[in-house]
C-alpha cells in the first residue's frame, strides 16, 4: 500500500513542479486575511490508508501544506520532527459544533505520522493529539487505522506486525495490538478514552 503512496506522490510533485504558470492562470487575491487560496485546484493525495482530498474552495487548513499554512495553522506540531516529508491534513467528519474543524495533520512519505487536530471558526489551533507513526512492512511495521464511532468519537486501532516463529517456521502475524477511544468536547479539547 505504501509503495502505491509514494509512486502517486512522486506523480503529483512531478506534475505540480513542471507547470508554469500563464497569463490565464493568474489568480486573484483573497481580501480575508483567514482564508489563503480558496481557489486552489482540486488536490488528491493518497496516505497509507487515507486518500486526502482538498477540492475546489476548500478550508485553508486542509489539503496540501506549506511552511506558511503549517506556521499558522498547526503552531509547533512538527517543531520536534526532524524528517519532513509532504504535509497534508484532512478534515475529519466530526461535529461537536458547527464552530469546531477536526482535522487530521499527515507528516507522510514512507511513514505516515498522525496528529488529531482542532481548530475554531477562525482557524486558530485549539488542541491537538499525537497519534503515532504508521510505517511500511520491512521486517516489522505499524499500523493505524480509525473510524468514527459517535459524533464526537473516533476510535484508533494500533497493531504491529512481524514475523513470528511458528511450528519451526517465520509467518507474518500480530505482536501487539491497542485500541483507544478520542473524544472531541464542545470546547475542541481531543480526551483519550
Amino acid at each position: 500500500m505504501t509503495r502505491h503512496i509514494n509512486i502517486i506522490l512522486t506523480i503529483f510533485i512531478a506534475l505540480t513542479a513542471c507547470s508554469s504558470p500563464t497569463a490565464d492562470d493568474k489568480q486573484t487575491p483573497s481580501s480575508d486575511t483567514n482564508v489563503i487560496e480558496l481557489n486552489m485546484q482540486e488536490t488528491i493525495i493518497t496516505s497509507n490508508e487515507h486518500k486526502i482530498k482538498a477540492p475546489k474552495d476548500s478550508l485553508p487548513i486542509h489539503g496540501g501544506l506549506n511552511q506558511k499554512q503549517i506556521d499558522r495553522y498547526y503552531p509547533e506540531i512538527l517543531d520536534t520532527i526532524k524528517d519532513r516529508r509532504i504535509i497534508v491534513s484532512e478534515s475529519i467528519d466530526i461535529s461537536t459544533t458547527t464552530d469546531i474543524y477536526v482535522s487530521m495533520l499527515y507528516n507522510t512519505g514512507t511513514f505516515d505520522q498522525m496528529f488529531l487536530c482542532t481548530h475554531d471558526k477562525n482557524f486558530n489551533l485549539l488542541d491537538s493529539y499525537y497519534i503515532g507513526t504508521s510505517t511500511m512492512f520491512d521486517k516489522t511495521s505499524h499500523v493505524i487505522e480509525y473510524k468514527k464511532i459517535s459524533n464526537d468519537c473516533l476510535e484508533f486501532h494500533h497493531v504491529d506486525w512481524g514475523y513470528v516463529k511458528k511450528k519451526g517456521e517465520e509467518e507474518i502475524d500480530t505482536l501487539s495490538y491497542k485500541k483507544y477511544v478520542l473524544t472531541v468536547t464542545k470546547t475542541g479539547k481531543i480526551e483519550k478514552k
